[in-house]
């Protein structure tokens, strides 16, 4: 994705899909649907990205494309400024009151970004009939 317009549209979109399909309200707020971003910024020319930054603690997709677009500038601030090496891999938090995104804890390795597995959620199971590309 190139925008945080077009992160939040499909955010919402895939809330429409669980709320059709019954699987979940979609209730960012409460909690029955969270969304996490992880952002890069790159010069125009240039063929890879900058150092990846995870945004947390959205509570709708309106927060989503502000976060997203505060933390864009954000980093594209630090590059213009000759600061990159001020764009670290970490965890961020967007801060609804100050409309800014806040270090949460850095992250140096893979170790950082392991997978727990959830209990209790129930396993879905999907026939052949129910799948298409």
């Amino acid at each position: 994705m190139r925008s945080a317009r077009d992160a939040a549209a499909y955010g919402a979109e895939l809330r429409r899909i669980c709320r059709f399909l019954g699987i979940s309200d979609g209730n960012m707020a409460e909690g029955s649907m969270r969304c996490d971003v992880n952002i890069s910024v790159r010069p125009k020319g240039r063929q890879q990205f900058g150092t990846k930054v995870e945004v947390k603690n959205m509570n709708s997709f309106s927060n989503m494309q502000k976060a997203i677009e505060f933390e864009i500038e954000r980093q594209v601030s630090l590059l213009q400024a000759g600061r990159a090496s001020e764009v670290v891999q970490e965890t961020r938090l967007w801060d609804e009151g100050r409309q800014e995104t806040t270090s949460m804890r850095t992250k140096e390795g893979l170790a950082d970004y392991r997978c727990a597995q959830q209990q209790l959620l129930p396993l879905l199971a999907l026939c052949s009939a129910c799948m298409w590309l």
